[in-house]
């Protein structure tokens, strides 16, 4: 049998650009169009408000936004909405943006040449305070006590710098990259003055990807300077021990200060970058693909025991989305492909309120909690880490569906969509059927100008699909994971994948059980009680208060860094007497019954559910769930 690679034969596997791919009617465009709304809520004076005083220039009267705008990490929005702006503007035509963004970035010119060497920043100062300050005390060079001097500035310089790259790589603007080459330099002089020892400590900090940002600065310059700045933030003998054959190497870890670093692995160390992959998805995440409990890794494993209301950090998504990507580019394999499926339908369309654009900072795994999202009004969002990764996330959707290989075109995700080809064009329209068990996803292809197609076939469906249509049949060689067809010229095809009600449980607890419906996550819904109740949760951040299930609550306290949870015995399912968990997996279909006219809503019977009414959970896609409380995982019990 021919190996992956002789059946592809040699192409570079690529991605289409974000213009070439369109969504169409559904969820994803749905979330799309909300989060384009809340980016242009945001006014520019107000996010270069921070770098023009940094730089001591007039702010015109127009103060930071508030939160953490307004903050020592003041300014690493401004890089996440140059992200997604660019990403916004390189999708399709948008004057008003494109204006806008360009401002943007000659504004942020002139703060930088009113700095006079290369530096940027947009962190909040302190009345007669050096600009540079944050980094020289990061350093040693100046010794401090008492309050919060720093932050993470190399983490909001990543930030700015990584969004000055993507208006040029997107939009082609030539001064974008001159900013981002003296930002570069500034970086490449303060890391060639450091001594072993101040290397050592800057790599303890989190620092976000500045090696990834500076390996992408000397690939889009040409500058090969750029390269030895990047990798003295290569943390190679963490990544080693990390992705080291012992087990809990992750435990006690900050989880997006990990993340972002085997980014920038990618570069010279793609060995580590697959490895910490492995584990994260093997041992860490949860069925929507979310992972980290009040922002940290823990055990190997440990899962259920870390169930609680600060689960599931949205930075982590929009972190391991983006690895994922780049590792399916650097070698194609279907579990790349699947797992982005996961936090696409569940941790990221779950993470957004299509209401009004906002996003979620922790997305709870304990029964009984609601989601944290941030305020529709500007000046009441406190600007946290995940609303600018929140921004970013729904306006690069479509760069998963599409990736090309020579002639042949993968298809890796089943959205609504239309891509062009070079001759052709290629349209996908999806529908769900759950009235019987199995439901069943038909996605129905339109092509032009195109001969050989590859489509994953989605491990959820057991093996059961088909293709139908006239002039496509099924061909040899096609990856693992994959069917292989070759088209006739144009015309129209259907695949169709059975969607089996599933159980899956959680490895340190085989009670803990949550039900998937093909790609679909479902949770129960359980009320809108006291949604509104928040309690802090770190630095301006907040996480929901109480759970409630079944009539009975419970508070945990909070503490950063820590995990704090209480189980309500309604969070308990009975089996019925000589019904095993194995027997109930197997025939869960005769306790999930599907709801009418309803597509993926499932009413679950049959069990002892203490204070449940009528004894009756109704399940949900988790992403149709948004500002009430819910229950992904039930202990189900003999």
């Amino acid at each position: 049998m021919k190996g992956d690679a002789e059946m592809r034969g040699d192409a570079e596997m690529r991605g289409f650009a974000l213009s070439d791919v369109q969504l169409g009617d559904g969820p994803f465009a749905r979330a799309n169009e909300a989060d384009v709304s809340f980016i242009k809520k945001l006014d520019a004076d107000r996010l270069l408000s921070g770098f023009r005083r940094s730089a001591g220039l007039p702010d015109g009267g127009r103060p930071p936004y508030g939160g953490w705008e307004d903050s020592r990490i003041g300014g690493h929005t401004m890089g996440h909405y140059l992200t997604a702006a660019a990403q916004l503007v390189s999708s399709a035509p948008d004057p008003e943006m494109e204006r806008r963004l360009n401002y943007i970035v000659e504004e942020l010119g002139k703060c930088q040449r009113a700095h006079g060497n290369g530096f940027l920043f947009g962190a909040r100062l302190s009345a007669g305070e050096e600009p540079e300050r944050q980094f020289d005390i990061e350093e040693g060079k100046i010794q401090m006590e008492g309050e919060m001097l720093t932050w993470v500035p190399w983490y909001t310089l990543h930030k700015i710098l990584d969004g000055l790259l993507s208006v040029h790589r997107l939009c082609g603007n030539e001064t974008a990259l001159e900013i981002a080459c003296g930002l570069g330099d500034w970086v490449c002089a303060r890391v060639a003055a450091w001594t072993p020892e101040v290397r050592a400590h800057i790599l303890t900090t989190e620092y976000g990807g500045m090696n990834d940002c500076l390996y992408q600065l000397a690939r889009q310059s040409g500058r090969e300077k750029y390269r030895e700045a990047a990798a003295a933030f290569d943390d190679t003998a963490l990544m080693g021990e990390i992705t080291s054959e012992r087990r809990d190497t992750l435990s006690g870890r900050h989880a997006n200060t990990t993340i972002p670093k085997f980014l920038g692995a990618l570069e010279q160390h793609p060995e580590f970058a697959e490895g910490f992959w492995e584990k994260t998805t093997a041992r860490h995440a949860y069925a929507t693909g979310g992972i980290s409990d009040m922002e940290h890794f823990h055990g190997d494993y440990d899962l259920d025991g870390r169930r609680t209301q600060c689960n599931c950090e949205g930075c982590c998504a929009h972190n391991m989305l983006k690895l994922s990507h780049r590792l399916f580019l650097r070698r194609p394999d279907k579990k790349y492909a699947a797992y982005s499926e996961r936090l696409l339908y569940n941790a990221i369309l779950g993470a957004i309120d299509t209401a009004n654009g906002t996003t979620a900072y922790f997305s709870p795994m304990a029964t009984g909690y609601t989601k944290t999202f941030s305020d529709e009004d500007p000046e009441q969002n406190k600007f946290w880490c995940c609303t600018g990764t929140g921004m970013e996330n729904y306006t690069k959707l479509q760069e998963e569906i599409y990736f090309r290989e020579g002639d042949t075109v993968w298809v890796n995700q089943y959205m609504d969509s239309a891509v062009q080809l070079k001759a052709g064009s290629l349209t996908q329209e999806v529908s769900v059927d759950t009235a019987d068990v199995p439901g069943r996803m038909r996605v129905l292809f339109r092509y032009r100008g195109l001969d050989r197609l590859l489509c994953r076939i989605p491990d959820w469906c057991g093996g059961a699909w088909e293709a139908a249509g006239a002039g496509v049949d099924r061909s040899a060689g096609a990856p693992d994971g994959y069917a292989a067809l070759t088209l006739a010229g144009e015309g129209s095809f259907t695949l169709s994948f059975s969607m089996p009600l599933k159980v899956e449980s959680l490895p340190d607890n085989r009670e803990a059980v949550c039900f998937m419906c093909g790609p679909y996550v479902l949770a129960a819904r359980l009320g809108a009680e006291r949604a509104d109740e928040k309690t802090g949760a770190g630095i301006d951040v907040i996480a929901s208060a109480v759970k409630i299930v079944g009539g009975q609550e419970a508070s945990p306290e909070i503490v950063y860094g820590e995990t704090h949870r209480e189980i309500l015995p309604a969070e308990v399912l009975r089996l019925p007497s000589g019904v095993s968990r194995e027997d109930f997996a197997a025939h869960v279909e005769d306790y999930m019954k599907p709801v009418q006219g309803e597509p993926v809503h499932f009413d679950l019977t049959g069990l002892e559910m203490e204070g449940i009414p009528d004894g009756s959970l109704h399940f949900v896609p988790y992403c149709e769930i948004v500002r009430e409380r819910y229950g992904i995982y039930w202990y189900v019990r003999e």
